[in-house]
């Protein structure tokens, strides 16, 4: 499938290296605001600079447009490629807004065509497990899920759940579906708390960015369930590491699995599936309910 990218910063520079080992993905072209950096991807690769992204959609071999834009131009750019009949990727966040992200689930539908959302957590090895382990059944039934983040003000943007807190949502809706009640405490942009009520248990989701510059980015899951529980306590600096432990009723083990890089797994996947139309792991409708609940949550720091 062929591979045009709209964006050029971080990640668009990482996408673009990473298609060369992707299976089934062949990088076509990439464009971006002023092309400066772009033109320069375009060279290193030996692929097509396009002047603009609507050149880009012009192109009928184009199959799928991979956006790494700034989230306020995901919708009209990933509208505008369904629509040209193209399959579109979009980075996290995928949207800014409840109306965005009805209107994309609407062009999906209406065009045939998949908008495909890159959470690269979904795909991070050690996420990934502990998300497996809770589903499979083999922690008992769910009673208990708590996750948080820690990290410089880097991470955020100004916007604490959207940027920041919103896949550690994703994870939980995936997992318990949509809750009944949602309870905010110490609601501000720094740091924010939401309480997730469900019938029979409770879940806790927080972030905090009042962290020094340097502190490492790191994450905690604790899911517990009737046979026992799954611990995960994540950093990363330069490069991750992690700790993993799962008790049950005849002891506790420390879990070592399989690292990776998720970005590439991410896409990887995505790929492989709209080229087998099996789409459910990753399309916008998988992620409609979180996406719906974090902007919930958003409203009220406002």
């Amino acid at each position: 499938m062929n591979i045009g990218i709209v964006g050029s910063g971080f990640m668009g520079s990482m996408h673009a290296n990473l298609y060369k080992k992707v299976k089934y993905a062949s990088i076509r072209g990439i464009t971006s605001k002023t092309n400066i950096n772009a033109k320069k991807i375009a060279d290193d690769l030996s692929i097509q600079c396009y002047q603009d992204y609507k050149k880009m959609l012009n192109d009928s071999a184009i199959d799928i447009v991979d956006i790494c834009t700034p989230t306020d131009s995901h919708a009209l750019i990933a509208i505008e490629s369904m629509k040209m009949d193209k399959h579109v990727i979009l980075e996290f966040p995928a949207v800014r807004s409840l109306s965005e992200l009805e209107e994309l689930r609407t062009v999906s539908k209406e065009t045939g065509k998949i908008c495909a959302l890159a959470y690269y957590s979904r795909f991070q090895s050690q996420y990934k497990y502990i998300f497996d382990a809770a589903v499979s059944g083999s922690l008992g039934k769910i009673n208990g899920l708590s996750i948080s983040r820690k990290s410089s003000p880097v991470f955020y943007s100004d916007d604490i759940v959207n940027n920041l807190m919103s896949q550690d949502i994703d994870f939980m809706v995936r997992l318990l579906g949509k809750p009944n009640e949602i309870h905010a405490t110490n609601i501000k942009q720094e740091c924010a708390i939401f309480i997730f009520e469900y019938d029979c248990l409770s879940a806790v989701i927080a972030g905090t960015v009042n962290m020094h510059k340097n502190f490492p980015f790191s994450t905690h899951h604790h899911v517990s369930g009737t046979k026992g529980s799954l611990d995960l306590s994540w950093k990363f600096t330069d490069h991750p590491e992690y700790t993993m432990t799962q008790t049950s009723e005849s002891g506790s083990n420390d879990i070592n699995n399989q690292d990776y890089d998720p970005y590439h797994k991410e896409l990887e996947v995505i790929i492989e599936g709209i080229a087998n139309n099996q789409t459910s792991a990753f399309d916008i409708e998988s992620a409609a309910m979180g996406i719906a609940l974090s902007l919930e949550c958003r409203e009220l720091l406002r």
